[in-house]
């Protein structure tokens, strides 16, 4: 298998989201716990804006991936730029 940069930094990506989302999950879901029926609505927006935010991360990071590899090809200098971009 061939890992480029970009592969790197979406797998690295999903990797480390993966568990924050995980933690986040399960610390609002004690919170939600104790609320009760009444925070259900409430619970239910969390949960759809928060999975959305992780996807966005996750997707974000694939795309930038996929821009440093197509531009990797073309420079060296160009990827590197990138990457200390996308880390600041």
């Amino acid at each position: 298998m061939n890992v480029t940069t970009g592969s790197a930094i979406a797998l690295a990506a999903d990797r480390l989201v993966d568990p924050v989302e995980a933690m986040h999950h399960a610390i609002a879901s004690r919170g939600f716990r104790y609320v009760g029926p009444i925070g259900k609505p409430i619970q239910g927006v969390h949960d759809t804006v928060t999975a959305a935010v992780y996807t966005s991360i996750r997707v974000g990071a694939s795309v930038l991936g996929a821009v440093i590899d197509r531009s990797s090809a073309r420079s060296a200098a160009d990827s590197g730029n990138a990457i200390v971009s996308f880390v600041n």
